[in-house]
């Protein structure tokens, strides 16, 4: 682990986190970062379950998480997804792996396909 505190969040760990799922409890109170990808997907989950009002308050909490995607993560997100293809990955999570690749911080997430991969910080 970095001796930072920063760890890259998909949309199943922002989900867990939101919901109040035990297992993410250490990571409430860390820097997460996220993509737009992964905020928009959010965003529908939330208004799924929840509503348009707490989807448009989840949004906007999650704000600060936000970080740029690189041009060369998204060659190397492209790539990844391609070689893991049987694994049917979303652009977003593959962009999201990528670039805590690039940037030495953990990916937390809870997606089976992570379990067991490198730098994956893998919770149920």
């Amino acid at each position: 682990m970095m001796v930072n505190d920063e760890v890259f969040a998909d949309t199943y760990a922002l989900i867990c986190i939101l919901e109040g799922h035990p297992g993410y409890a250490p990571f409430v109170d860390r820097h997460l970062l996220a993509t737009i990808f992964n905020l928009a997907e959010l965003h529908q989950a939330v208004l799924r379950k929840y509503g348009m009002k707490e989807a448009h308050r989840q949004l906007h909490k999650h704000e600060h998480c936000l970080t740029e995607i690189p041009f060369e993560v998204v060659e190397a997100a492209s790539a990844y997804r391609l070689t893991h293809k049987k694994e049917r990955l979303s652009y977003a999570d593959c962009i999201g792996y990528a670039l805590a690749m690039q940037l030495n911080i953990p990916f937390l997430t809870g997606d089976k396909q992570f379990e067991g991969k490198p730098n994956v910080l893998f919770v149920r």
